[in-house]
């Protein structure tokens, strides 16, 4: 728990560094005006020269974040072309248009959400002072559906993997907003749709939950997570992309198959429960990740698979990002019934933004989580949630915490972009 005289000692050293950083800053225009007169002398009217830079310089740094901007929110709008000027192709515009005003219909609108944290400081639980933040970013009541065998927990699926992108704009109200991808979308669902009936069709995997591995889940968290199949096709795909493709495709088949047979959420090296059949791992590489290297050679269509994959985090209606990156949020509800699942309470929720405004919103930010390293960090800006958008750019490492709050400032980001996303908007 963080003291009162912590957090004064905490404001304290912020305010010095700012005292720091106003001295640097001025010693730096000195030496811009410096520059602009040809003279190393200060004086009044140099200050006009100096502020004429400054004014450039930040314009100059407000266009290249824009840019920034625009280039990730273009990776999943068109993946195979990102452009800059991507919200201003016609069709896309026009889907996110339609989506920000059917999401606004029926009353769907971006979540902050959290749950708590086991965590104990001097033998004190101070988890709900912590408590673990996720983004619901369908803005929908995520209710149990019916349990099976390989659902154990009833776990609904996301809505952009039950959305018919073969539809026209005029049958099918994209409320969820998952049209506008589509680009990236479409094969993605028919990637992770593709993964769930193999490894339901495998003998191996259908078998895992035996008494054995159930004791040892339940008692191994967070270092098992009982995911359900369309979970454990979803880590499949997130583990193949995460890095670049090896350049050799033996090398590519080789990592492929040890992804899907491997799992750093539900097993461990005694207890392996993602273990399935090689001619399972064989037919998830040649017709899921559609491997096929006496093609070309190159693995074109494998590395357009790959490439997309990065965009999976945005087809989650609940997006979390936990101590490996980012994850279905989904598994926060419902069971198995352990300290840190729980129904989420509603922590922000941000009205008359619409579902795909904060799909737009992650897309700015979750390769860039799925990549940091996890970190506590400061202790102050994880009480006070004190994070700007330039912490959250390209950060080094993160948390749920920071991730939670970095997805609210991509909100506002999304509402720059686009002034669909705004909440003012009545679009």
């Amino acid at each position: 728990m963080v003291s009162q005289m912590s957090v004064r000692k905490c404001a304290l050293a912020i305010a010095m560094v700012y005292v720091g950083s106003s001295a640097r800053i001025a010693r730096s225009d000195r030496s811009i005006a410096a520059n602009v007169t040809g003279s190393n002398s200060w004086s009044p009217t140099s200050i006009w020269s100096a502020k004429s830079v400054s004014l450039w310089h930040s314009e100059w740094l407000a266009d290249k974040d824009t840019d920034d901007v625009k280039q990730r929110i273009a990776r999943c709008l068109d993946p195979d072309a990102p452009d800059l000027d991507v919200l201003d192709q016609d069709s896309i515009k026009s889907n996110i248009l339609g989506a920000a005003k059917a999401g606004r219909d029926h009353n769907l609108h971006g979540t902050l959400l959290s749950t708590p944290i086991d965590m104990t400081i001097a033998m004190v639980q101070v988890g709900a002072k912590f408590p673990h933040l996720l983004a619901n970013q369908a803005g929908s009541d995520p209710s149990p559906v019916p349990k099976t065998s390989l659902n154990p927990y009833g776990w609904k699926d996301s809505e952009c993997f039950k959305f018919d992108y073969d539809s026209a704009p005029s049958d099918v109200a994209d409320s969820y907003g998952c049209r506008a991808f589509e680009k990236s979308f479409k094969p993605l669902k028919e990637l992770r749709n593709c993964i769930v009936e193999k490894l339901s069709n495998d003998a191996q995997w259908k078998a895992h939950r035996t008494p054995e591995f159930k004791e040892f889940c339940e008692n191994s968290f967070p270092d098992c997570e009982d995911y359900d199949t369309m979970r454990r096709a979803e880590e499949i795909i997130k583990t193949v992309s995460f890095k670049e493709l090896p350049q050799d495709p033996t090398e590519v088949l080789k990592l492929i198959t040890r992804k899907a047979n491997t799992s750093r959420v539900i097993g461990n090296k005694k207890i392996n429960g993602a273990s399935i059949e090689e001619s399972t791992a064989q037919e998830i590489a040649s017709e899921c990740f559609l491997y096929d290297a006496s093609a070309d050679g190159t693995l074109q269509s494998t590395r357009r698979v790959h490439k997309i994959s990065g965009c999976l985090p945005m087809m989650y209606d609940v997006v979390e990002w936990g101590a490996l990156g980012v994850f279905n949020g989904i598994v926060k509800y419902n069971e198995p019934d352990h300290s840190n699942n729980d129904s989420p309470t509603v922590v922000t929720q941000h009205n008359n933004v619409p579902p795909v405004c904060s799909r737009l919103a992650t897309s700015m930010i979750a390769w860039e989580f799925d990549h940091a390293k996890f970190s506590i960090g400061n202790l102050y800006k994880n009480a006070m949630r004190s994070w700007t958008w330039a912490d959250c750019r390209n950060p080094k490492a993160g948390n749920c915490r920071k991730f939670g709050t970095c997805w609210e400032r991509a909100l506002d980001e999304a509402c720059k972009a686009t002034s669909f996303c705004c909440a003012s908007s009545h679009h």
